[in-house]
């Protein structure tokens, strides 16, 4: 587990989200990293 964009952009290719108890998942980490980014 990281939130370090570097370290997850180098050993990751999709990445997921836990918010509310909740999961999501998402097929590039170009698309996680604007999620994240949007609701932190």
């Amino acid at each position: 587990m990281s939130h370090q964009a570097s370290t997850i952009e180098k050993f990751c290719r999709s990445a997921a989200v836990l918010r509310d108890g909740r999961l999501y998942m998402f097929e590039t980490l170009d698309e996680a990293k604007q999620y994240y980014d949007y609701t932190a």
